[in-house]
């Protein structure tokens, strides 16, 4: 898994949607005013503006959210 591998698609504004990558989401994080953490957008427990996918779309790669919780997290 790299920091460019796609794990679900993020509202921005009302009209405004991304299919985002692991940098999109270290990305949002970085904003002042961003209403979630690391841990939210990776539990599925959690209601954000990020729909999470169990796949990537592009290469049928499963995504283990436990890492991709680590790889937002180091910096």
């Amino acid at each position: 898994m790299t920091q460019e591998t796609t794990i679900g698609m993020m509202c921005l504004a009302y009209e405004c949607t991304i299919l985002a990558s692991i940098k999109d989401v270290r990305v949002e994080l970085e904003r002042k005013d961003c209403a979630f953490t690391a841990k939210q957008y990776c539990d599925w427990r959690y209601s954000t503006n990020l729909q999470r996918f169990a796949y990537d779309p592009f290469t049928g790669e499963k995504i283990d959210w436990k890492e991709v919780r680590k790889m937002l997290e180091d910096e």
